[in-house]
């Protein structure tokens, strides 16, 4: 009777040793799974800041990218201080670009000659012609106050129709003269025209190249360098 209950006593002791022994097992098994854990929270989080930190940088280089674009269009403008843009005159045939430029010249009332003119040229069309909308004629001129002038004149001579210019066989239309601008500006200008006729913003306008906008009659000119100022003062 008593080897029985010694032999019992043994098996249980044993099994005590063996669920010691599974006990450790289980602990070492959630002690690696909590650092595992562990480790995939910190890599997540490594992961998480890396992508912020990308996020960041793309960010510093997209704006670097837009004061860059901004500068060169800048720039750009500055070297065309010396040309105009003729618009609303018709097109014919077999035209001479420099005597239209010279008589738009007499009726502006100033004076300039052949020699002042630098080049002048109508554009091209990509598309079909529209009557309606002649393409523009170019000028540059030697000095850039010949230019200056010849868009004051203009400006203080108010609407004038191609009548004014004696040109035979044109259909009568007003003509605008206005500073070129680079393909940026145009671009911004037009988006800014668009704004203008949907009633967002009451004035837009050039000066010598540059563009400016009012929202209201009562609130200050805002200086349009590019589409991210044009964005703010929508959304302002």
């Amino acid at each position: 009777m008593a080897q029985e209950i010694l032999e019992r006593v043994k098996a249980i002791d044993y099994k005590q040793t063996e669920l010691h022994r599974a006990l450790l097992i289980c602990q070492k098994t959630v002690n690696d799974n909590g650092n595992l854990s562990y480790a995939l929270k910190n890599a997540i989080s490594n992961v998480c800041l890396q992508a912020m930190e990308m996020s960041r940088e793309m960010v510093n280089m997209r704006t670097s990218f837009n004061e860059f674009q901004t500068q060169l269009n800048s720039t750009e403008q500055l070297s065309l201080k010396n040309s105009i843009e003729i618009q609303g005159i018709p097109y014919r045939q077999d035209e001479s670009i420099l005597g239209i430029v010279v008589n738009v010249c007499r009726v502006l009332e100033v004076k300039i000659g052949e020699s002042n003119i630098d080049y002048a040229y109508r554009v091209t069309n990509n598309g079909p012609a529209d009557p309606s909308r002649p393409a523009p004629i170019v000028v540059r001129f030697v000095r850039s106050l010949t230019a200056e002038r010849l868009v004051k004149a203009k400006r203080l001579k108010g609407n004038i129709s191609t009548d004014a210019l004696g040109l035979p066989n044109c259909p009568t239309s007003l003509f605008y003269i206005n500073f070129r601008l680079t393909a940026i500006n145009r671009k911004i200008f037009s988006r800014a025209w668009l704004l203008k006729k949907r009633g967002i913003i009451k004035h837009v306008w050039t000066t010598h190249g540059k563009i400016f906008a009012r929202r209201g009659d009562n609130t200050d000119r805002v200086r349009i360098r590019n589409i991210h100022d044009l964005e703010s003062l929508h959304k302002d």
